[in-house]
C-alpha cells in the first residue's frame, strides 16, 4: 500500500519527549503514530488514559462526577486535555 505524509502540529518539547520514549521502546515516532492511527481506524474509537490533573479537567469541563463522567465529542474536544 502506498504511503502518504501526515503533518501534525505539536509542541516541540512534547515531540522530543515522545521521540525519546519511542526510542527506548525500540520504535520511531513515525512507527508509534502509524500504530495509533491504524488502531483508531480499525476500532473506530480512541482510548486515552488520563492523569489526575486531566481527570479533574474532565470533571470541571463537564460538570459531572468523575466516576459518572463519560465525555463525548459533542460535549468537548480533546484540545483542552493537552
Amino acid at each position: 500500500m502506498a504511503k502518504t505524509v501526515l503533518n501534525v502540529k505539536i509542541e516541540e518539547q512534547t515531540k522530543k519527549q515522545a521521540q525519546l520514549i519511542a526510542k527506548e521502546l525500540g520504535m520511531s515516532l513515525s512507527g508509534v503514530v502509524n500504530a495509533l492511527v491504524s488502531q483508531f481506524v480499525r476500532t473506530k474509537s480512541l482510548s486515552l488514559e488520563l492523569d489526575e490533573q486531566s481527570k479533574r479537567r474532565v470533571v470541571y469541563a463537564t460538570g459531572k462526577n468523575y466516576k459518572d463522567a463519560k465525555v463525548s465529542s459533542e460535549e468537548t474536544s480533546a484540545e483542552w486535555l493537552v
